[in-house]
């Protein structure tokens, strides 16, 4: 070491503030000269340390120099300070930061978890009141499926909401089976077999109970709780009165469609009369399990209908092909008409731009037909 420049050394250290060479970039003549001035500064201001940090990050290769070297010029005094922050110190500020991470990321990790156990108690909570309430309601069942299913078409005055073939009814569209809430209270439920008699049944149903409808070649019974010898009860089943033609002078209702809903072409209909004036007709207008064998309609499902003169009230369903799609109404439809007798009347279909007030896209009309 030059000895000369030992006692420079202490002036540089003491006068830093005032002294404007070093702001000149005045450097020391030998760069193995290790800096005093570190460990008398204060810390760096937390923009410059920042700014520190970020440049050893882009240049990792960048080694921070413990010494006043005349390879590394100074802006500021203050500059010299950059040789207290050394790689260990960025190295145990990058280890927090990751830390910081780390334990964030296990944080929200927890609060999902925790949120789902919540959400997982609110279902369980749910489902047991759930539970709870279906032990106070009473249930409708048959497990007859397919060609002996028990139809039930109408509990009161409400049809059920499946439409199977041409018909509105409660049981499950597959499997032909039921199993439903009915209220507590006395209700009369429409029901009926393939091919048999539609009946009526009345009975006063308890509360928490489950009924089992069975039938035995076309005959139906209701049991409680399960179908064995002692657990029928004594519901009044009446049938459905049927349609009886008129004698003498007549008015007709005529449709001519013929086709099964697969089969029909656009802006085509399928009509299907189900009651006139509240009575029905056992036809063989059926294949399958659906149960269109209540229909007015012919085996090829065209309608020849004969009516007595005077007011009539025409229950129906209908549906259509439309943009390639089949429509149908949501519920079965009553129509009003006036037969005269001698005249042939038929059905006028169309399709409506918009839902009317039952939220049908489909309008049907009896007319005159003209010759």
């Amino acid at each position: 070491m030059h000895a000369g420049f030992s006692g420079l050394r202490m002036v540089v250290a003491r006068k830093k503030v005032q002294c404007s060479l070093i702001g000149n970039r005045l450097v020391l003549p030998h760069d193995t000269i290790p800096s005093t001035l570190a460990a008398r500064l204060k810390p760096l201001a937390n923009d410059n340390f920042t700014m520190i940090k970020n440049e050893s990050i882009r240049n990792p290769t960048a080694q921070n120099s413990t010494f006043a070297s005349p390879h590394e010029p100074t802006l500021k005094p203050k500059a010299c300070k950059r040789a207290v922050y050394c790689r260990a110190h960025l190295a145990t500020n990058k280890t927090f930061y990751l830390y910081l991470t780390n334990f964030q990321k296990t944080l929200n990790n927890l609060m999902k978890t925790i949120n789902l156990l919540i959400a997982i108690s609110f279902c369980f909570i749910f489902n047991s009141n759930a539970q709870c309430q279906d032990k106070n309601e009473s249930s409708l069942i048959s497990t007859s499926k397919f060609f002996k299913a028990i139809c039930v078409y109408k509990i009161d005055s409400t049809y059920g909401s499946n439409f199977v073939g041409v018909a509105y009814m409660y049981n499950s569209s597959m499997s032909m089976t039921l199993d439903i809430p009915i209220a507590e209270g006395h209700h009369t439920i429409e029901l009926g077999v393939l091919d048999k008699t539609l009946y009526n049944l009345e009975y006063t149903f308890e509360k928490g109970k489950k009924y089992f409808l069975s039938q035995t070649d076309g005959v139906i019974e209701l049991y409680i709780d399960k179908i064995k010898e002692g657990n029928k009860v004594n519901a009044i089943i009446t049938p459905v009165k049927e349609y009886q033609e008129p004698e003498g002078q007549y008015a007709s209702l005529q449709y001519k469609t013929g086709l099964v809903a697969s089969a029909l072409k656009e802006q085509q209909f399928l009509i299907a009369v189900q009651k006139v004036d509240g009575t029905y007709k056992r036809s063989k207008a059926s294949y399958g399990f659906d149960p269109r064998c209540h229909v007015f309609n012919n085996k090829d499902y065209t309608l020849d209908l004969k009516l007595s003169p005077g007011k009539h009230k025409i229950q129906i369903t209908a549906q259509g092909k439309n943009k390639g799609e089949i429509q149908y109404i949501l519920r079965p439809l009553e129509i009003e008409m006036t037969a005269e007798a001698g005249k042939t009347y038929t059905f006028k279909c169309s399709f409506l731009s918009i839902k009317n007030n039952y939220g049908d896209y489909i309008k049907v009309e009896v007319e005159e037909q003209t010759k």
